[in-house]
């Protein structure tokens, strides 16, 4: 009965948002539907592969294997059609479940395409985790440039947290502050910035918020570097030839944030 409470708030919470916010997905469709026409060799590229799986990700999965001698069941949120730890998911390190509004379209592109992807995400959104999963599920949760995209950042990250195991580690990683950056077109409605090892978010209003505050979330981690230093040289961050030099988001700051969920 609990759990069937909690699955109606969550559902009502994302209606809301929804009716709200008046998401449109078009530009993403188009987006991810000329890149898969582009880019699938590079999409199965060992070194590109090997680069984009975070480095701190990795570690602290090699340490589970060390200690558990199993894979990790791990969550990413937000994946889109293809996902940054393809290569853990190819050498058997990781099993990985991956959730995304637009799974079903994803799905229809590969196909149209003919690209066979082993991460295939389940249609849903990060503000209502707990419909699709049950409390304490999974020992990590990743999330690439996905927050800025959603609803309700904050949500989101509450959400994350509810079926992270305790003891687990959430990690996320994106562009700082991509709402203000990209004038806030399309999808891009919220700015995130790490802040004295939080995670905080600014409003298209103005307003501001510590979104990972009174979580029961221990920061591992919070680092700032440019784009090109992270390597991601694929999966929808190569840069068009019609970006201006001051446009290009390789010089852009880019976060990365790791919490250990203790309570």
């Amino acid at each position: 009965m609990r759990r069937n409470t909690a699955n109606f708030l969550a559902d009502f919470k994302v209606k809301m948002l929804l009716l709200w916010q008046k998401p449109s997905f078009q530009d993403e469709i188009e987006y991810w539907d000329h890149y898969l026409a582009a880019n699938e060799l590079l999409i199965f590229d060992e070194a590109i592969k090997q680069k984009a799986f975070p480095r701190v990700l990795k570690d602290e999965i090699s340490k589970f294997r060390n200690k558990h001698h199993s894979a990790p069941q791990v969550l990413e949120v937000g994946s889109g059609p293809v996902s940054l730890l393809l290569e853990g998911v190819e050498k058997g390190d990781i099993e990985v479940k991956a959730i995304d509004p637009l799974a079903e379209t994803y799905s229809i592109l590969l196909q149209e395409h003919g690209i066979e992807y082993p991460i295939k995400p389940v249609l849903g959104f990060a503000e209502n985790l707990s419909r699709h999963f049950s409390p304490s599920t999974f020992d990590f949760v990743y999330s690439s440039n996905a927050l800025d995209h959603a609803l309700s950042p904050g949500l989101c990250l509450r959400q994350i947290k509810r079926v992270t195991k305790p003891g687990g580690i959430i990690f996320l990683e994106g562009f700082i502050n991509e709402g203000s950056s990209g004038d806030w077109h399309g999808l891009h409605q919220h700015d995130l910035y790490l802040e004295h090892q939080c995670l905080m978010h600014k409003s298209r209003s103005g307003k501001i918020s510590n979104i990972s505050s009174g979580l029961g979330l221990k920061c591992l981690l919070a680092e700032i570097c440019q784009f090109k230093d992270r390597e991601i040289l694929s999966y929808g961050y190569e840069i068009p030839e019609k970006i201006r030099p001051e446009k290009n988001w390789n010089f852009r700051d880019w976060y990365m944030i790791a919490f250990q969920k203790m309570r």
